[in-house]
């Protein structure tokens, strides 16, 4: 919302939601916040003259379209940042803090998107002024919704998001968080799941071991595909075909 004076006697006062933001001849409207917000423009000249006028402007988020890099920070001194490079190009570095005015966990270490929500990971929680291992925002608007710090986890390094729970792999195994009650358990026989990326298909959670890959579902190891040689990496295709490397040896279908 932006205007020019009409006379050199004109005071100009602007409002947003009702508050006074400006009384310059000219505003750049700019809000962080997703939602509706309503703009007032009051222009009083030297004759006692007045004009009032409101629009509505809606903010939607900003981060739809884009990549997000996530830096885990250095341990001792910093917290971990999210940077955002839009379809553009344009990087927008700590793209989180920018909107909410707090900062990451500690060694941010891995970051999960599901049904428009973003789950971001750190391994040491809240340490140097960061808010806790698990924070979880708007996918688009980066708004956040809650924060988690548990005491449970030791160096929490990789999860997956399947529906209200979270897998959460750390130097035990993988852990089962469920969103909806808090409730922290251990998935059973998911000793030795390595740090790295796990695999979402379907209702079904890929960790993989060193020579084997764990197939969770609902809480519980469903099925173990074993490996001849150690594992390196694992990931889903847009078709959901699940590839690793290296290849399974005589697989039954899980």
């Amino acid at each position: 919302d932006s205007s020019t004076s009409r006379g050199l006697g004109d005071v100009y006062k602007r409002q947003v939601d009702g508050k006074e933001v400006s009384t310059a001849s000219t505003y750049k409207f700019s809000q962080p916040k997703t939602g509706e917000y309503v703009i007032g423009l009051t222009v009083s000249d030297g004759n006692g003259e007045t004009l009032q006028t409101n629009i509505t402007a809606k903010v939607e988020g900003r981060f739809g379209k884009g990549t997000f890099i996530l830096n885990e920070g250095n341990m001792g001194n910093e917290t971990g940042t999210l940077t955002f490079v839009d379809s553009k190009g344009i990087a927008v570095d700590s793209a989180y803090y920018r909107v909410n005015q707090t900062l990451l966990g500690n060694v941010c270490q891995d970051l999960f998107i599901s049904d428009n929500k973003m789950y971001i990971l750190s391994q040491n929680g809240a340490k140097n002024g960061g808010e806790g291992l698990l924070t979880i925002a708007n996918a688009t608007s980066l708004e956040k919704e809650k924060v988690y710090d548990n005491t449970t986890l030791s160096w929490p390094s990789n999860l997956a998001v399947v529906g209200e729970n979270l897998y959460i792999r750390d130097n035990k195994g993988v852990y089962m968080l469920n969103t909806s009650t808090d409730a922290l358990t251990f998935v059973e026989g998911t000793g030795g799941a390595l740090k790295n990326r796990m695999a979402v298909v379907g209702e079904k959670v890929f960790v993989m071991g060193s020579k084997k890959l764990f197939v969770i579902q609902n809480g519980t190891v469903i099925h173990t595909i074993p490996f001849e040689s150690a594992l390196s990496g694992i990931a889903k295709a847009y078709d959901c075909l699940l590839y690793t490397s290296p290849s399974p040896r005589d697989v039954e279908e899980s």
